[in-house]
């Protein structure tokens, strides 16, 4: 009930929507974020079933390209999600 009655102060309520719609804007840009690194690892898989291609009958060079990828970007993350 304390943070409603702060909004009815003009500028608790600005503040309250720029954070708001900093919010939103961080959401929409972590989704594209994801998408593009989605895309980056599809196309790597890809690259690595071109390369790789008479190897396939050994293993998915595919799967194994979106495995190791996953994993070292949950690695960096974890570490310092802020590093290039």
């Amino acid at each position: 009930a304390g943070w409603q009655e702060s909004l009815n102060n003009p500028e608790e309520k600005e503040r309250w929507d720029e954070y708001k719609s900093m919010l939103e804007e961080y959401k929409q840009e972590a989704r594209e974020s994801q998408l593009h690194w989605l895309m980056f690892r599809d196309q790597l898989a890809e690259l690595a079933v071109s390369v790789y291609r008479d190897r396939a009958r050994d293993f998915d060079p595919a799967v194994s390209m979106k495995t190791a990828l996953t994993k070292i970007r949950i690695r960096e993350l974890r570490s310092s999600p802020l590093s290039p």
